[in-house]
């Protein structure tokens, strides 16, 4: 268990990677008894997999193509103390290869805790490895996306740091294996965030030492302390198996096993309910906080939280209708030893004592997320429709698509002739991703008010937004048209209305078009897209079997030849209400986006909706701030894939 002091932004990220020390170098003196130089080390920082690490519910994944190394002299601490006394070298060198970091530096610090390093190492000590990173930009991936990262495939739900710079590496005593979560959170009077829950391990040879001036029976002891401890840990996990908020109280304060094991047994007990209808003291993990944070804002703890049903049904028992947003932060604060019942009059100890691990961050993200994607999802998404859609777009510069055209068509081959070569040539169309965001806060009042509407609602408001800023995009783009749909991909005049005659013509344009090379398209259209003001007139052209000339005397066929034929798709953007370049009278006949795009959407890594996550926030002063954001781009492409009709 290991705390660090507060006012830094650093992130620790456990790797289990054994510390080796190049053979020879660690002597402390030479042979006549002159001072030799400092010992080096060597060590795989980080291998690059998935690893739990605050402040993330889930796991994470450090994107070593987006990690800035820093400079060249960098910190190598204790524990990542930083202090003086902890500070046993710096590195000289550090190399992402293979999909993994690796460091090698000097053990040039002259404290006392550099030669137990020195000291430990020599007697087989197998050190591990931390990373101390700050991190500005993180990406999220749902149960049942993959991301490619590192050189290899990793399956959501994972978060993956895209843009991150490297402050400091630590020699650490003991990391998590992938059966513990040691949740290591700071005292709710220092608001500190630790974090070091190790998802995967791996390891490096480790290497021999000779020489230090520590002694024999110091090692002895510092060895014996550290076997203890790791009895210890194992005995409170085995003990604390399905309560691990306890588990880590018990290891963070120093618990025996049997301590552990009496808290475990009062906390199986039945809730009692005070006459004032608080609940008794009673460890609640973090399952239970999600489903009852999902049940005070009216959500399904099960359907949209994912929750199992042992932990709403534990939830509904020890919450009643579910918790308010300032009970919420007090139950998490509990988790961290915060012991104050009322939330008025210390807030801000509150709140750090609250964030100081990823519980809180984690429901309150889950719950923004859900309110967020149901107001998205209900915002009018026609461009789905109509575009064609890149999930594998991974980074932010251009992209190239390319059509090709040429003399692709198949001829006669006479009899022991060869084949002909296809002269072909090729058009491309660009596209680009671009981000959008807006930030919200819940105010000290929120909380103070209990209101958990306060996240919820702002988040929303927050989706509705994405949805709306999205189809602004859109629109905008394919709407700027006048220079894109031209020649016979373009119709204007009477015989452009909407009407039996006006598909006719735009339907006999579409089918004539050529390629560049003079070869047909031989493409067929599948949509009509058309402003409100059309909307009834698509329909019924639609869905009509007949249609019949009320003129006397006139003789016409009535079969409706377009009845069922081009699916109708009506857009407010595209009326004179939308952006620049509506109008109430055009209209689109557009090919399937599958076979020739008029326009096209990219996505980030396939994540097609928008992502919400919590937000650094001075909480003195703002309580909780919470960020959405989206990366997305729109382009157009082939205007061989639709005919615009002008109507007039």
């Amino acid at each position: 268990v290991r705390s660090k002091p507060a006012a830094t932004d650093l992130h620790y990220l456990s790797a289990a990677v054994h510390f080796a020390p190049d053979a020879g170098d660690v002597n402390a003196s030479g042979a006549d008894g002159a001072p030799t130089a400092p010992a080096t080390f060597s060590m795989l920082a980080y291998s690059g997999g998935p690893m739990r690490a605050g402040p993330f519910r889930d796991p994470v994944v450090i994107d070593l193509s987006g990690l800035d190394l820093g400079a060249e002299a960098l910190p190598i601490l204790a524990d990542h103390m930083p202090y003086a006394e902890y500070a046993l070298g710096h590195t000289t060198k550090k190399v992402v290869d293979g999909g993994a970091l690796h460091v090698g530096g000097v053990l040039s610090g002259v404290g006392q805790m550099k030669e137990q390093v020195v000291a430990l190492a020599k007697n087989g000590f197998p050190w591990q490895a931390s990373v101390g990173l700050s991190f500005s930009r993180v990406e999220r991936f749902e149960a049942g996306q993959t991301v490619n990262v590192n050189g290899r495939s990793i399956s959501g739900p994972v978060n993956v740091v895209r843009a991150s710079r490297l402050r400091e590496v630590s020699f650490v005593v003991l990391g998590a294996d992938d059966s513990t979560q040691s949740k290591v959170a700071a005292s709710a009077a220092m608001g500190e965030l630790m974090e070091s829950d190790e998802l995967t391990g791996g390891s490096a040879d480790t290497g021999t030492a000779t020489a230090t001036a520590t002694a024999p029976d110091v090692i002895a002891k510092i060895n014996g302390e550290i076997a203890a401890n790791y009895v210890r840990i194992n005995a409170i996990q085995a003990a604390c198996k399905d309560h691990p908020a306890i588990a880590a109280k018990a290891i963070a304060e120093g618990w025996t096993s049997e301590k552990a094991e009496l808290e475990v047994l009062r906390a199986s007990r039945p809730a009692v309910t005070a006459p004032n209808g608080i609940v008794a003291d009673n460890s609640t993990g973090a399952d239970v906080l999600m489903a009852a944070a999902f049940l005070g804002a009216g959500f399904d703890p099960i359907k949209d939280g994912g929750v199992d049903a042992k932990s709403c049904d534990q939830a509904s028992k020890q919450f009643k209708r579910g918790v308010g947003l300032a009970e919420l932060i007090f139950e998490c604060a509990r988790l961290n030893g915060y012991s104050r019942r009322s939330f008025r009059g210390d807030e801000a100890a509150m709140l750090r004592a609250a964030f100081s691990t990823a519980e809180i961050s984690g429901i309150l993200s889950n719950l923004a997320n859900r309110a967020l994607l149901r107001s998205f999802d209900a915002v009018e998404s026609v461009w789905r429709d109509i575009a064609a859609i890149n999930k594998n777009v991974k980074d932010f510069k251009q992209i190239t698509n390319y059509r090709l055209n040429g003399s692709m068509k198949f001829e006669k081959v006479t009899n022991g002739g060869e084949l002909k070569h296809a002269a072909a040539s090729e058009e491309s169309f660009t596209n680009q991703l671009s981000t959008i965001g807006k930030m919200f806060s819940a105010t000290r009042q929120d909380l103070i008010n209990d209101d958990l509407g306060a996240i919820t609602g702002q988040a929303q408001r927050l989706g509705r937004g994405a949805g709306l800023g999205v189809n602004e995009i859109f629109w905008t783009e394919f709407l700027n048209n006048a220079a894109f749909f031209t020649g016979v991909n373009s119709l204007t005049g009477a015989g452009s209305a909407l009407s039996i005659d006006g598909l006719a013509a735009a339907e006999k344009n579409f089918v004539e078009q050529v390629d560049a090379d003079g070869f047909f398209v031989a493409a067929r259209p599948a949509l009509l897209l058309v402003p409100p003001a059309l909307s009834a007139k698509a329909a019924t052209i639609y869905v009509s079997t007949e249609f019949r000339d009320t003129t006397a005397s006139t003789k016409v066929g009535t079969a409706n030849v377009f009845a069922s034929k081009y699916k109708p798709l009506t857009s407010a953007y595209v009326g004179t209400l939308g952006p620049a370049g509506g109008s109430n009278t055009a209209w689109y006949l557009l090919a399937d986006p599958n076979d020739i795009p008029v326009i096209e959407v990219v996505f980030l890594n396939g994540n097609e909706k928008p992502t919400i996550e919590q937000a650094e926030a001075d909480f003195n002063t703002l309580g909780i701030q919470m960020r959405g954001y989206f990366d997305f781009g729109c382009k157009k492409q082939d205007k061989r894939g639709g005919v615009k009709s002008a109507g007039v």
